[in-house]
């Protein structure tokens, strides 16, 4: 249970689902039992979010079979089930919080697992989505995002056959598309343009490791070209 003044990461389910994570910040007010009144979130929640089923997560000291110190995340389910407007921090200060309900009881859970990177010509990432190679967007151990020219035949939600190329190697990985969407139009639109979201359904031992050392490799490559900011 964290107590007032500690803080939290909350991402919605819905971005788990669609193997895209944004972890926004929080404090927490108070605590009353299963219930947890929170700050505003950094990036925000609105009121449509009410209703919304989200993890919460958090840091915590713990050892490890050697008795070696180390830091871990533990994460537990809950729903936003009100927004306050006007919350009495203080005397003298009144701030928008959220109230949350918490599901279930935490666990270890692992936010990075999922983090995304965008990959640039220097990180030579190659991708197919069903033999053809698509414009890579960005990546993570969870899944990819593309955009491509419609295909004939279209690709459509469901399975999708991935192969990524990197480091000499070729990596075949299942993947289900979970979104398809239109890029927005603007001066450089190109015409049957569309971006799709996939997932990995399966990812051997082999692959997570070197896509895991690809992905902290292009991070590295991105805080060193100013293009990310590290905490």
């Amino acid at each position: 249970m964290r107590g007032a003044g500690s803080r939290l990461d909350i991402v919605l389910e819905t971005d788990l689902q669609n193997g895209r994570v944004v972890a926004r910040k929080a404090m927490v007010y108070d605590v009353m039992d299963r219930l947890y009144i929170i700050s505003q979130t950094s990036p925000p929640l609105y009121g449509r979010h009410i209703g919304a089923k989200i993890n919460a997560s958090y840091l915590i000291a713990a050892r490890d079979k050697t008795d070696k110190k180390k830091v871990i995340r533990v994460g537990f389910p809950a729903t936003l089930v009100e927004l306050i407007k006007e919350y009495p921090l203080s005397a003298s200060s009144i701030v928008p919080a959220f109230v949350m309900k918490q599901e279930g009881e935490p666990a270890g859970i692992n936010l990075r697992m999922h983090y995304r990177v965008k990959p640039t010509i220097s990180s030579e990432v190659t991708l197919l989505a069903n033999g053809k190679q698509v414009n890579l967007i960005n990546l993570s151990i969870g899944g990819v995002q593309f955009s491509h020219r419609r295909m004939e035949p279209p690709l459509e939600y469901g399975k999708v056959a991935l192969s990524l190329i990197f480091e000499g190697k070729t990596f075949n990985i299942d993947g289900q598309i979970v979104r398809i969407s239109n890029p927005v139009e603007t001066a450089d639109y190109v015409h049957n343009l569309e971006n799709v979201s996939a997932r990995f359904v399966l990812l051997d031992k082999e692959v997570e490791y070197f896509l895991g050392k690809k992905i902290l490799l292009i991070q590295r490559q991105l805080i060193s070209a100013g293009k990310i900011l590290t905490d």
